[in-house]
């Protein structure tokens, strides 16, 4: 399952990425703009199909550097997307890439998350929701 996906990479706005040697899923976005119900479920639907294809609970990096969640379906998107991964997830963790601009709030269409957001290098952040969970 290293480096496999769901779905044509080209046609799709969201990849999932599960690396079985690190155990870790990697859910990232390509100019992504989940504006609708109906939008958050489609990407729901294929994540489920997804992560019920892992054999066991694993680490899940949110890389959100190319997500946009319109404010008014953003509550909707991330209790659905929190709801989904908790039975499949070692540890889970936000990833916003290395500048905090001030408009990821905006951006993911809200000011609160339900799982902690990191600011900085991708390797850091792997580091650390591995390292999180360690000390647990």
């Amino acid at each position: 399952m290293t480096g496999e996906n769901l779905g044509d990479p080209s046609s799709l706005p969201f990849h999932f990425d599960y690396n079985q040697a690190e155990n870790m899923l990697i859910i990232s976005f390509r100019r992504c703009l989940l504006g609708t119900h109906q939008d958050i479920e489609s990407f729901i639907s294929k994540m489920k199909v997804f992560c019920r294809s892992l054999n066991a609970k694993c680490y899940i990096l949110v890389d959100l550097q190319d997500l946009y969640v319109k404010p008014e379906v953003g509550t909707f998107f991330w209790s659905e997307l929190k709801r989904l991964v908790d039975p499949y997830a070692i540890n889970i963790l936000g990833y916003a890439g290395p500048v905090f601009d001030g408009t990821v709030g905006t951006r993911l269409g809200t000011r609160y998350y339900l799982f902690p957001i990191f600011y900085g290098r991708k390797e850091r952040a792997i580091a650390l929701l591995k390292e999180t969970s360690e000390n647990e």
